[in-house]
């Protein structure tokens, strides 16, 4: 009976220590070539695109819910 009881208390102490230490899973958001892009000298009216490269370099899925151009 007293084996069990230690047995069981050590299982309770390892469960508690091991939930405090959990990692969570979140995503991150790596812009390939960095957040800035630089057109240099342009012609007034213009039209100028440039594609951004994002990458999830984290362990959950990353949601882009909305951007905005500056």
């Amino acid at each position: 009976m007293k084996k069990s009881s230690i047995l069981i208390g050590m299982l309770w102490v390892f469960f508690l220590v091991g939930e405090g230490q959990s990692v969570h899973a979140a995503p991150r958001l790596e812009i390939v070539g960095g957040p800035t892009y630089d057109f240099g000298e342009v012609q007034a009216n213009q039209t100028l695109t440039h594609t951004f490269v994002l990458k999830n370099t984290g362990d959950s899925v990353l949601r882009i819910q909305q951007a905005k151009g500056g």
